[in-house]
């Protein structure tokens, strides 16, 4: 029997020993989780700052979208603007830049209407020859003036030259 209670308190002891250490073990294992909660907890509010960031960044994502739109749609206005500036210069450049004229003998050049005699004593001193305003611009020949030097005439007794600088 002293062998039976020797072995039962030493199983006791022995189960005792084991309790405390669970014990221990229980309170590092609590420790641990409350320590992990926190963590989480911790983590959970960065992403919902996270989230929050990137809700901000979405809505200034949108808003910059909504301005390189109406940036995209001045610039398309801006281009078709300047291309029909463009255009009217380059319009107004030719037509600047046009010359017209008509060649013949005075006698054809007043048969067509395009010469008239004014003013003059006796006929002769101080008559001018004049164009007249309402022409037919059929008997006209156009030309660019940047680029013509010449307008051969095929006349015996004149020829035009023009000079550009």
């Amino acid at each position: 029997m002293n062998t039976m209670l020797e072995e039962s308190s030493t199983q006791i002891a022995e189960l005792e020993r084991k309790l405390k250490q669970s014990g221990l073990n229980l309170r590092a294992f609590e420790q641990r989780v409350a320590s992990l909660n926190e963590n989480i907890e911790s983590q959970n509010l960065e992403i919902a700052e996270l989230k929050k960031v990137i809700q901000d960044k979405d809505f200034q994502m949108a808003e910059l979208n909504t301005t390189i739109q109406k940036l995209d749609s001045n610039l398309v206005t801006q281009a078709d603007t300047l291309e029909n500036k463009q255009k009217q210069l380059r319009e107004k450049t030719v037509q600047l830049n046009t010359g017209h004229f008509a060649a013949g003998t005075r006698k054809e050049l007043m048969e067509k209407g395009l010469l008239t005699k004014e003013g003059g004593f006796l006929g002769l001193i101080g008559k001018t020859k004049a164009m007249e305003e309402n022409f037919d611009e059929e008997f006209f020949t156009s030309l660019d003036i940047r680029e013509t030097t010449t307008i051969p005439l095929h006349s015996k007794k004149s020829s035009c030259h023009i000079r550009t600088s």
